[in-house]
């Protein structure tokens, strides 16, 4: 056996070096006819002799499994060719994607295999529940579904649309539909392990060993997560290297300027990893001090009201927010200074770059409403940044900005114009310098928190893309351990419903608790701390109660049955990085570190616990005498 393996590799190496070398010889003597003549024969002949050996040895495993990605390989490749041929990149490009993850995905499987190999308890009900899953039909659906999203999705865009766009809308999208498939394999084979290994009686085999019912859950737990880690490091990858294609696309435009500027917006707004700063006033104690100098107007204009602590607190936040909302709006021919502080970062980043992709400017990102409106339908502004007019013609005047009202712009500054305390002092007048004496026709304002703010450089893609995937794998703990749980006392079908119901709460939490607000609304509870928000509530049920308000009555009760559910959940519409990572904003390290204390640390451990406590109670065998 031994001779006939050696003579076999001896003939394939020899072909292959023959056949190279004799083509290389002709093509060296001008012969290109004979030369592409010797080539196709020693090729063909090197891949028979290949096939030849892979058929003689089919019996042995790992022969078997050469075989598989060769075989699929070569197919891959002479559908490519075709598609090339065509000239349709697009579907050649997703045909080999879908094949490298499919061969990522039986490589990652063994690799998984191999690191659940030690004979530990916990290790071997991973080992088992990893080998399940892959058995699990509905589970190798959502896994064919997640490998089409990443690689289909490239193929559906209108190549017209510009760069940018094109590139937010394959992140947002590939990344959104690969959270959501990720999860609903995780919820399927989670619940589906206990549930399956009790109905059909397997689990007394398995709880007859050396092994407690804690570890037993821990062992499920670690199986889903590593099944998870896989998939989401091959959707990640796949995901990375489209988003290269699409970076390397050509660009719809008949304009060599144009083109450039797509180019600079896609590495400076997308492809880019971005802090935002938010203004704040010249004196930082103002907006404070306004408010105090509210509330004691109201303290004399209604005493009573003021001294009830609980209308005393939701005053404040209303006042606040009036305070705020007015800094953030400009009257006609009016002005107002906001401050961005803590932009030595960004100073000390200037200069770094060695190209065009290196250059990271400064972003003033702002977007203006108007309640009357120039006819031409477009605000107009006079800016000045420390003090120093912007933008200033060659002759030394200043320019009116004109731009679309309700549209985000975004104004590149160079860092340097950042002083040497970090900030940046931004004045803006509601006024038209290209036509004195005119005025303004009304008041323009920005949204707080979100309409006007300062982006600057902090990372490259790359390293977002990372700490994005990280934290999608974190948020998938908690619900890998919710459906372990579920599955020790429920049934599947209930088991997979209140799993997929907490993770609807847990990804819509801050649009239920806007949503609860509106229903019922009880002095601002949103905005008020615990304990504060637990009074408020208490005295307005009680009111109503005395008043016989039957029907507040009920949506207050409503209001706080659903509330409960939904802040015991843990919060992933706080922690979701894929709006983030698409608009170029960075995903800290912070912020995943908070999503892993809480969701790891606090909530999947919690629940963990009270699962053991669950199960270790259950009696899942009757003793007969």
């Amino acid at each position: 056996m031994k001779s006939r393996w050696k003579t076999w590799l001896t003939i394939w190496i020899a072909d292959l070096l023959v056949g190279a070398g004799l083509t290389a010889l002709l093509l060296a003597q001008g012969m290109t006819i004979p030369a592409r003549i010797a080539g196709a024969l020693f090729a063909a002949a090197f891949v028979g002799w290949l096939y030849f050996g892979l058929w003689s040895w089919r019996k042995r495993r790992w022969v078997r499994i050469a075989a598989t990605y060769i075989v699929s390989g070569s197919v891959v490749l002479a559908l490519m060719a075709l598609a090339m041929r065509w000239n349709q990149p697009r579907p050649a490009y997703s045909l080999a994607g879908l094949w490298i993850m499919a061969a990522a995905f039986l490589g990652g499987l063994g690799l998984i295999r191999l690191l659940l190999a030690p004979s530990f308890p916990i290790l071997a009900v991973a080992r088992n529940l990893v080998d399940e899953a892959i058995r699990l039909k509905i589970a190798l659906v959502f896994i064919v579904l997640l490998a089409l999203t990443v690689c289909i999705i490239p193929v559906a865009m209108d190549p017209a649309e510009r760069l940018e766009y094109r590139m937010q809308f394959y992140l947002s999208w590939s990344l959104g539909i690969t959270t959501l498939l990720l999860s609903a394999i995780t919820v399927a084979v989670s619940c589906w392990s206990i549930c399956n290994e009790q109905k059909d009686r397997q689990i007394y085999l398995t709880l007859v060993k050396p092994i407690n019912r804690a570890q037993y859950l821990l062992g499920k737990w670690l199986g889903v997560m590593m099944l998870n880690l896989l998939l989401v490091v091959i959707a990640g990858g796949g995901i990375y290297e489209f988003t290269k294609i699409i970076e390397t696309s050509p660009i719809a435009t008949n304009s060599e300027m144009d083109a450039r500027t797509q180019m600079a917006q896609l590495y400076n707004q997308v492809l880019v990893a971005r802090a935002t700063v938010m203004p704040s006033t010249l004196d930082p104690g103002d907006l404070d001090r306004q408010l105090q100098q509210r509330l004691e107007k109201i303290k004399l204009e209604n005493p009573l009201t003021y001294n009830q602590e609980i209308l005393r607190e939701g005053d404040l936040v209303n006042i606040r927010q009036q305070i705020v909302a007015a800094w953030h709006s400009i009257a006609p021919e009016g002005e107002q200074t906001y401050v961005f502080r803590n932009l030595l970062p960004a100073k000390q980043a200037d200069g770094e770059g060695q190209d065009a992709r290196q250059v990271h400017p400064l972003q003033l990102r702002f977007k203006v409403q108007m309640n009357t409106r120039y006819p031409d339908e477009k605000a107009r502004i006079a800016l000045w940044i420390n003090g120093r007019p912007y933008p200033v013609s060659p002759d030394g005047t200043q320019n009116t900005l004109a731009f679309s009202i309700a549209d985000y712009q975004i104004l590149y500054l160079p860092p340097s114009m950042i002083d040497n305390d970090g900030n940046l002092i931004v004045r803006i007048r509601n006024t038209d310098l290209d036509r004195p004496g005119s005025r303004s026709p009304g008041t323009m304002s920005f949204s707080p928190g979100k309409d006007l703010e300062v982006l600057y450089w902090v990372g490259g893609f790359e390293g977002n893309l990372i700490r994005t995937l990280a934290m999608i794998w974190v948020r998938l703990t908690f619900l890998a351990m919710l459906g372990t749980v579920a599955g020790t006392f429920l049934g599947f079908p209930v088991a997979c419903l209140l799993t997929a119901l907490v993770f609807f709460a847990a990804s819509s939490s801050e649009f239920l608790l806007d949503s609860f607000n509106y229903y019922a609304s009880v002095s601002n509870l949103n905005k008020l701390p615990l304990r504060d928000a637990i009074v408020a509530a208490w005295g307005d049920l009680m009111k109503n109660i005395g008043e016989g308000n039957v029907w507040n009555v009920l949506k207050t009760l409503l209001r706080l049955i659903g509330e409960t559910f939904v802040r015991a959940c843990p919060s992933f519409s706080r922690f979701n990085p894929t709006p983030l990572l698409a608009d170029g904003r960075v995903v800290t390290l912070e912020l995943l570190g908070q999503a892993a204390l809480s969701i790891i640390g606090v909530s999947t451990a919690l629940l963990w616990f009270i699962g053991w406590l669950i199960f270790r109670r259950r009696e899942l065998a009757r003793v007969i005498v």
